[in-house]
């Protein structure tokens, strides 16, 4: 897999080849986009989210991961508050 916490693409390299199988992987991944959602968002540039984090998540490359969203608001909230205060 690209990833350990992505369950697809997968390919065997032991049968397909390292070089084929990498090949494999490649062309795959460029297909799998962030949700619209997520590239959209005016927090993207703060925020940790990848195409991982979304299928381990939600199950689908395609939906957005809540825990995330919120985690990245806490984390801007938070930075202003302490930033207030120094």
């Amino acid at each position: 897999t690209p990833c350990g916490m992505m369950p697809t693409p997968t390919v065997n390299p032991l049968e397909a080849g390292f070089s084929p199988a990498w090949q494999q992987l490649r062309q795959e991944t460029q297909l799998i986009r962030m949700p619209r959602e997520c590239t959209a968002c005016p927090n993207r540039k703060v925020c940790s989210v990848c195409v991982a984090i979304c299928v381990t998540e939600t199950g689908d490359y395609g939906k957005r991961p809540d825990y995330i969203c919120r985690m990245t608001e806490e984390v801007i909230r938070s930075t202003i508050e302490r930033s207030d205060i120094e």
